[in-house]
């Protein structure tokens, strides 16, 4: 988590130096961004362990800081980068879900999104359903 708020207070200190700066030529080797995204997983539909049911549908598990040139496509580097980090990735659920560690190695799917997206259509999805039901029966006469 330190290394995380390192990375986050780094980007804004670049964000507001930005801001400041006057029209002096920026060197390439600073060009760069750091993307958030949450990275989920989930079992194969033949896993046959006790995790099974907690995880047949996506869950997810950590949120995953892509830092890279502005230049490069993130699409093409980060599959690369949950690929490699899949151990830690997997260590991340088994630590807020004890019973992943029970589930095969190879039967546990990754998959992730940008943090905007899925605050934006998962997480306030969640909290904002009641609202959104209250109000469908309130139009309806309910």
């Amino acid at each position: 988590m330190e290394l995380y708020d390192e990375i986050k207070k780094d980007l804004r200190a670049t964000v507001s130096d930005d801001d400041d700066a006057d029209d002096t030529p920026v060197d390439p080797a600073d060009d760069y961004s750091v993307t958030e995204y949450v990275v989920t997983v989930r079992l194969t539909a033949d896993c046959a362990s006790e995790a099974a049911d907690a995880f047949s549908d996506w869950v997810p598990v950590c949120i995953m800081n892509l830092k890279s040139s502005n230049r490069a496509d993130t699409r093409q580097l980060l599959p690369q980068a949950v690929g490699a980090s899949c151990k830690e990735i997997l260590e991340a659920g088994c630590q807020s879900v004890t019973v992943l560690r029970k589930a095969p190695r190879t039967s546990v799917e990754y998959a992730y999104e940008p943090i905007d997206s899925y605050n934006s259509h998962v997480y306030e999805g969640l909290f904002s359903r009641g609202d959104r039901r209250a109000e469908a029966l309130e139009a309806l006469g309910g």
